[in-house]
């Protein structure tokens, strides 16, 4: 059951892209409060005071051990893909979920926290997981926007 909330909370969900075009997610672990053991991008809520480009980075290397950066460096409007404001799209409270497009500048890939396993897949693999929440429409929607504008070693400018 959601919890009384007088407003909505902000998360971010980075679509981390690797240099050979596959996509960074998480497996959710014992600790995550909901659908454990079910694929997720590992994104998170914006905390007070925190800017957009920071919020990723942070929970990019809490939950995944990666360094990233926006796709597009520096811009979150063009790396943007799309808001998810659904008021039923997570069962605990309200939130409504901004995803950009991001890549791996460095860092090593390992579970961080509420995370059982970080993988890379092929945008294929990806697309046949049974992902947590509304997951499934934030990746669809990235692989979409990734696939019309060129792999990632062609991304426009």
């Amino acid at each position: 059951m959601k919890s009384p909330q007088e407003f909505a909370y902000v998360g971010v969900d980075p679509i981390i892209v690797t240099k050979d075009n596959r996509i960074i997610l998480a497996l959710r672990g014992e600790g995550a409060a909901i659908e454990i053991n079910k694929w997720h991008i590992p994104g998170g809520l914006v905390k007070p005071g925190e800017r957009i480009p920071v919020t990723l980075k942070r929970i990019a290397k809490e939950k995944t051990g990666l360094d990233i950066e926006l796709w597009y460096k520096g811009d979150l409007t063009k790396s943007f893909i799309k808001m998810y404001d659904d008021p039923s799209r997570d069962p605990r409270f309200h939130d409504i979920a901004l995803s950009f497009l991001c890549e791996v500048i460095g860092g090593s890939m390992q579970a961080g926290e509420k995370v059982a396993e970080v993988k890379a897949f092929d945008f294929e693999s990806a697309k046949k997981l049974d992902m947590a929440i509304d997951h499934k429409e934030i990746l669809l929607d990235a692989i979409a926007r990734i696939e019309k504008n060129g792999p990632f070693s062609k991304k426009l400018t």
